[in-house]
């Protein structure tokens, strides 16, 4: 039957009739499913395999194409073959797993990894582009020999090799920046300008490089494996390659490409997380540099909140030098901005400029909306706000620019605004000389270049409170804050314009102290020295990290369980090593935006707070240090009681009075709660609250069977959550006890993901009731027999693989012990019951049981998110226990984490 069918398939005529005959039934799909299946799992030679008759059709396309060249691929296969059908069967079961070449044409790690649809593809690339890609005009392939070109510098033995990335090598703030910082660096060092989309930069940026590559549009977006094989390891092993700069985050793939490869990387990030999409690339940004460098505390802080809810510390503030602007015959000498200068001259208006492309971001409407108020103020006959930068086109922008003319028509000013392409830069030279100030009126803008240009030339810059690093700097200096206007408060902006117009002594002075003063702040020599010194910052900590890689490596200590999922996909150890060591440099959390402990016991945060010198350059990781230092005893590490891995049950004393506070504002999850007692011997006293009467008469129906020990039940108001009804309902019986756990019928609102919800709740509850009351193991026993066993353990809770930190509670858990009377210096990094359930001596905690705290010091519902009382309380139970005289230790039941 094999036998027919392929010779069927090899005859084209026969071919066609056989799939005829076959389209009428269902039979066609059967034997092609078959014959694709058994293509895909390699059961075919040459072309007489068990292909379809489609896969036939294509491999004969493949055949006759340039993307298949035979030559080519016995060159890079070491293998020679009988057949063009023969080199194709061996490519698609053998080469293109190892990434070989069929042709200069295809490149299926490019094809693969450079599309994110494609990043999973099962089938074959080079099948997928014939299939379906050629069609889409999918890039194929990335040649470093085709894209490279020499620069006009030689390359100078001994000195080390930057690559210098631009996302573009347009005329726009960060490629003029770029080509800057390039002629400062070829003094010192060979430059690679590698520029990511063409553009009319191009030639100046050849002017200061021994080597350039310009890749197609796109190539930002291309995953780093890409990057790393295609443009940074030809340049590592032709040229060696010592450090990567990315110059803006549109670039930061090749930063994360250049980790990848060893090779230190610094980003400077030159935008706004908030209008960075998808957000997730400013902390693939921060994870794959070494050192990022912000222009502004306002832009840093911008990642900050975007990347991690914690700090990250590869971070520096830098603002960036005066930048030249490139001689560029692609922008030509405008003679709009000639007449209207002749114009002034006669007119002699109070003239008002802004600059950049045209779009909203900018804030062209809002300079528009000024300048309305400035011409109410002084008179449109003695106003004119003039706009220079591209993008300007109300005949084909219908989101945008045509919104603009009708604004300027509608408020009459149109001898007041003019808008007009960008200039060149004898021109914009020019311009500044002629303005009596800027407006930059954007809404939100990291610092841009004309603003230092502007200040550099004596102009006032009026511009808004917390819109870009220009006001940071200017509110800074407190002669310079009357510049800065609330956020898009237009009327407060044209009153400072309308004083700069009607005051020239104040103008005149705050101009002469602004050019002094930037001059100072803004230089580009200064500014890229210290890039250079922080590039060597960023060698050192490669190198720190490939240490700790070893130390790490050889120690096998990583915990699995307590990373959970904060690295994403993991394919082998070494990877989950290096990826830890990654987000733990860059202080970033993982993947799921939660800061994991790298093992159960330690506290990495802990440690860096008692080993400060591990917050500097280079970095070492704390874990890493630890080991390294054999391990030294401490509050960062502390023994991890495992429920249920005794052997045998460890039972307490009969003689131990336990009290159990159970807070059920969710009564339902009662049952749950009394099956997992049951797996105890202990029975503790039961001390409920609940928040309703419906609770209340639930409650009582179930706990009639409950045997050997009391029950209290009360019901109390909802309010102070679980705390406030342990402290101000129960805390004057719960010295009568030897131990009291406390717990509650958690029920944390879920989290919706897409649309898809997620048991975050539910997994949480079940980690804290393992831990708690028991379930596969006799919690309630195992606890109460460790207490036992030291009389010095004042407190036991669940070792949570999540490190929270005070987050938004230091001051109110400072207000708190001063309230409670609990004396010493809280400590800037802590560990403590997440979630608010645990085990305690009541003298460990006395001075929380014993408060006098009533329901009026507690929120109201609904509780805020974070900063109460309540928050507080739960951070401080650890400070308290060890106050007291008394230590704490955490359990792990196996299995049940979050």
């Amino acid at each position: 039957m094999r036998r027919y069918v392929v010779r069927i398939l090899r005859d084209e005529k026969k071919r066609h009739t056989l799939k005829a005959i076959l389209s009428r039934s269902n039979l066609l799909t059967k034997i092609s499913r078959r014959f694709l299946e058994s293509y895909r799992q390699g059961r075919w030679s040459a072309i007489g395999g068990w292909a379809s008759t489609f896969d036939v059709a294509i491999l004969n396309d493949i055949v006759a194409s340039d993307y298949f060249d035979v030559r080519y691929y016995q060159n890079s296969a070491g293998k020679v073959f009988g057949s063009a059908h023969a080199a194709l069967s061996d490519y698609l079961q053998h080469g293109e797993k190892d990434n070989l070449r069929p042709s200069s044409l295809f490149d299926p790690l490019v094809y693969r990894y450079g599309h994110k649809d494609l990043a999973d593809l099962k089938s074959s690339p080079l099948m997928h582009y014939f299939r379906h890609g050629r069609d889409e005009k999918r890039l194929t392939a990335l040649d470093f020999d085709e894209l490279s070109s020499a620069g006009k510098r030689a390359f100078v033995t001994g000195r080390p090799t930057v690559v210098l990335v631009s996302h573009e090598a347009s005329m726009t703030g960060a490629p003029i920046l770029g080509c800057n910082i390039s002629a400062q660096l070829a003094e010192t060092c060979n430059v690679v300008s590698v520029i990511l989309k063409d553009g009319v930069l191009v030639e100046s940026f050849r002017e200061h490089a021994s080597l350039l590559l310009v890749t197609p549009e796109g190539t930002s977006g291309l995953d780093s494996r890409v990057l790393r094989e295609r443009i940074l390891r030809p340049v590592k092993e032709r040229f060696g390659l010592d450090y990567v700069l990315a110059n803006s985050v549109e670039a930061a793939n090749v930063a994360s490409a250049a980790q990848e490869l060893g090779v230190p990387a610094v980003t400077l990030m030159h935008e706004f997380a908030e209008y960075v999409v998808p957000q997730t690339r400013v902390r693939d940004m921060v994870i794959g540099s070494q050192v990022v460098v912000f222009s502004s505390i306002l832009t840093a802080n911008s990642a900050r909140k975007s990347a991690a809810s914690n700090d990250f510390r590869n971070c520096i503030v830098l603002p960036q030098g005066k930048s030249e602007i490139p001689e560029n015959e692609g922008v030509l000498v405008s003679t709009q901005l000639e007449i209207l200068l002749e114009k002034q001259k006669s007119e002699k208006r109070f003239l008002v400029i802004g600059c950049g492309f045209v779009q909203i971001r900018k804030g062209v409407d809002l300079f528009i909306s000024v300048a309305h108020r400035l011409a109410q103020k002084l008179g449109p006959k003695n106003t004119r706000f003039l706009w220079v930068g591209d993008g300007y086109n109300p005949d084909q922008d219908l989101l945008y620019c045509v919104w603009l003319r009708d604004q300027i028509a509608r408020s009459g000013l149109e001898d007041v605004v003019t808008i007009i392409p960008g200039v060149d830069a004898k021109s914009l030279d020019k311009l500044y000389a002629n303005a009596d100030a800027m407006m930059m009126s954007s809404r939100l803008d990291p610092f841009p270049n004309v603003t230092i240009d502007a200040m550099q030339q004596g102009m006032p810059v009026v511009c808004f409170e917390g819109a870009s690093g220009t006001a940071e700097f200017l509110q800074n200096i407190p002669q310079f804050k009357p510049l800065v206007a609330p956020y898009l408060d237009i009327d407060a902006a044209a009153g400072i314009l309308a004083r700069l117009a009607t005051e020239p002594g104040f103008s005149r002075d705050i101009g002469d102290s602004l050019r002094a003063v930037s001059i100072e702040a803004f230089d580009m020599r200064r500014y890229v020295n210290r890039l250079i010194e922080i590039l060597k910052d960023a060698r050192s900590m490669t190198e720190q990290e490939k240490q700790d890689f070893e130390i790490l490596k050889k120690a096998d200590v990583l915990s699995e369980v307590s990373l959970g999922n904060a690295l994403g996909k993991i394919s082998s150890k070494d990877e989950q090593v290096r990826k830890y060591l990654r987000f733990a440099a860059s202080g970033v959390q993982g993947v799921d935006r939660i800061y994991r402990r790298p093992l159960l016991g330690f506290s990495p945060h802990i440690y860096l707070e008692h080993h400060p010198e591990l917050n500097r350059p280079p970095f070492q990781n704390p874990l890493a240090h630890w080991i390294d230092t054999g391990r030294p005893e401490g509050p960062w590490f502390r023994q991890v009681l495992r429920f249920g891995q005794s052997g045998s049950p460890s039972l307490p004393p009969n003689d131990l009075k336990v009290g159990l506070h159970i807070h059920l504002h969710y009564f339902d999850i009662l049952d749950n709660i009394l099956e997992r007692i049951k797996r105890n011997s202990a029975r503790p006293d039961l001390l409920i609250s609940v928040t309703s009467q419906e609770g209340l008469s639930y409650v009582s129906s179930r706990l009639a069977d409950y045997k050997r020990s009391k029950t209290i039940i009360k019901h109390v108001p909802n309010r102070g959550r679980d705390f406030g009804p342990m402290i101000t309902e129960f805390g004057h019986m719960l010295a009568d006890y030897d131990i009291v756990g406390h717990i509650h019928g958690k029920k944390s609102l879920e989290i919706s993901e897409g649309g898809a919800i997620s048991p975050f709740g539910d997994v949480w509850r079940e980690f804290l009731f393992e831990n708690l009351v028991g379930g596969t193991t006799a919690a309630i026993d195992e606890t109460l027999f460790a207490f036992a066993q030291d009389k010095n353990l004042g407190l036991i809770f669940p070792e949570d693989p999540n490190v929270v930190g005070w987050t938004e509670n230091y001051l109110p858990a400072h207000e708190l012990c001063v309230k409670l009377g609990v004396s010493g210096k809280l400590p800037a990094s802590i560990e403590f019951p997440v979630g608010n359930m645990f085990y305690a001596r009541p003298q460990a905690l006395a001075p929380i049981f014993n408060s006098s705290l009533t329901w009026d010091d507690y929120p109201a519902e609904p509780v805020g998110y974070d900063g109460t009382i309540l928050h507080a309380m739960e951070r401080i139970t650890p400070f308290v226990c060890e106050q007291q005289g008394f230590k704490w230790l955490t359990s792990e039941v196996e299995g049940f984490y979050r």
